[in-house]
């Protein structure tokens, strides 16, 4: 499942994109949730880090969707975010904080598909990635979706995980800032 914010002041353009969620998630088959805020702080003061897609509006009142989006990726936030306003002329902005789409208001059933289905895309194919780990008995292969959780303990990583239904402890040597470099690249 994909979890979504649509950030944007006005409630009738949040509600349409909103049913447009739905409406894709019943023709391609993909479980989608969709969770609406009515300006960037409330996004920021949420758990935001729960969102895989981030459809944001920019010119909203208090901290505008640009604004948003850097503070966002300021806090290495790595959601899918995708611009959705009728100010055209701030979509070259959108390359500074690496957002993937721009859809212009209001926003049409071919332009939202495309950016959809290329999130999806996106999601699954990091939904995909595996992890090598290495351990004093050889190396275990384990899908990033497997790891529930890593521990540090004096150069010992705890990884959690779950593989093939159970929950295992897989013991490596190394750090966290070492284990977070890799899963970044």
């Amino acid at each position: 499942m994909y979890k979504i914010a649509i950030v944007d002041d006005d409630k009738s353009a949040s509600e349409k994109l909103k049913k447009m969620i739905a409406e894709f998630g019943d023709s391609y088959g993909t479980e989608l949730s969709a969770d609406e805020f009515p300006d960037g702080q409330s996004l920021l003061d949420s758990e935001f880090v729960a969102y895989d897609i981030i459809f944001l509006d920019i010119g909203m009142e208090g901290k505008n969707g640009l604004e948003v989006a850097k503070e966002l990726r300021a806090r290495d936030y790595k959601s899918l975010l995708i611009f959705c306003t009728n100010l055209e002329q701030y979509a070259i902005n959108g390359y500074e904080v690496d957002a993937m789409g721009y859809l212009i208001k209001p926003v049409g059933e071919y332009a939202f598909n495309k950016n959809m289905k290329k999130a999806c895309e996106l999601l699954k194919t990091d939904l995909d990635r595996k992890a090598l780990i290495k351990t004093v008995h050889g190396n275990v292969v384990v899908p990033l979706k497997n790891i529930v959780y890593i521990e540090v303990q004096e150069h010992n990583l705890f990884f959690h995980v779950i593989i093939e239904g159970k929950d295992e402890v897989i013991r490596s040597r190394g750090s966290m800032q070492g284990v977070v470099k890799c899963l970044n690249s």
